[in-house]
């Protein structure tokens, strides 16, 4: 069910996003940040960690961005994220906040580190929907992060990891279908949240596992004839916008990214965000982190 964690702290311990300061969101898939089996240097391994040299590319990538507040898909338990915690800090680059969801998925999780203290953390993992005449849950539910803006208002920023394409399901191939109905729920509970909150300002992160054209990216743009979000366009230094490369099919997609609030659409630095550009990214993960800044007025 649902979780809402409330924190309270003094305020010499818990910065705000302070009005006229650029804040940084960044949404990243690290493509497996667990133990699981796989080929490391020619051998299949057995229930084996992400190898030392993808993790260092992994925190390399990190500090060329440093976002304040980082998203990231595809991580195993709180012992792997506090491990990548703990070893970026040893490199000089400290998240002291760090909020990890358990969902259905108990291997591939989401988990998010800030530089900026949450005033709320809330764990989705009541979202379901009908799926061909059955109840299903969100694979890896939502996590809901609400930080208090200097002026008194909110930002509500939400970490998504979408239903991969995989599936055994012929009658839904790619399971482009159980994806749609898995936005529709995730967006539909941002809608309840922020109007049960009487705020406008929420950010959502994620790895859609879809094309920007697609029925799940579409919920979260659109509903009947009212526009609930805006994609942010982000480019590379080459002004690409892939952020996926399947390897199988040597195909590179866009797949992750950041929709926001359209109010929030001229508070983006530059009308984009950025895909970081590191001559280890593909070292790292099969995805390329997006950031973006934002400017909150004073």
């Amino acid at each position: 069910m649902t979780r809402l964690i409330k924190v309270y702290c003094l305020l010499l311990f818990c910065p705000l996003i302070v009005c006229g300061e650029s804040i940084r969101i960044a949404t990243y898939n690290l493509k497996n940040y667990l133990s699981t089996d796989r080929l490391v240097e020619g051998i299949w391994r057995q229930d084996y960690p992400k190898p030392e040299r993808a993790k260092n590319a992994v925190r390399a990538i990190i500090a060329q961005a440093q976002p304040h507040i980082l998203l990231l898909q595809e991580i195993g338990s709180k012992h792997h994220l506090q491990e990548l915690q703990r070893d970026l800090r040893a490199e000089g680059l400290d998240y002291p906040y760090c909020y990890h969801l358990l969902a259905v998925d108990q291997k591939r999780q989401i988990a998010a580190l800030s530089q900026i203290e949450a005033q709320e953390v809330i764990e989705h993992t009541d979202l379901w929907f009908v799926y061909q005449g059955e109840r299903r849950t969100l694979l890896r539910g939502m996590l809901e992060l609400v930080f208090e803006l200097g002026h008194g208002g909110e930002l509500s920023v939400f970490n998504l990891h979408l239903k991969s394409r995989w599936t055994e399901n012929t009658s839904d191939p790619e399971a482009s279908k159980f994806r749609a109905a898995e936005a529709q729920a995730a967006r539909n509970r941002i809608l309840a949240r922020t109007a049960e909150r009487g705020q406008a300002a929420y950010v959502v992160g994620a790895d859609f596992n879809d094309h920007p054209g697609s029925a799940s990216f579409r919920r979260f743009l659109q509903k009947g004839s009212r526009r609930i979000g805006e994609l942010i366009t982000a480019l590379d230094g080459r002004r690409e916008r892939w952020t996926y490369f399947y390897g199988k099919q040597v195909t590179y997609q866009m797949v992750d990214g950041l929709i926001v609030a359209p109010c929030l659409l001229d508070q983006v630095a530059g009308g984009v965000g950025r895909i970081v550009d590191h001559p280890q990214a593909l070292e790292a993960s099969d995805h390329r982190m997006v950031f973006a800044d934002f400017l909150f007025e004073r």
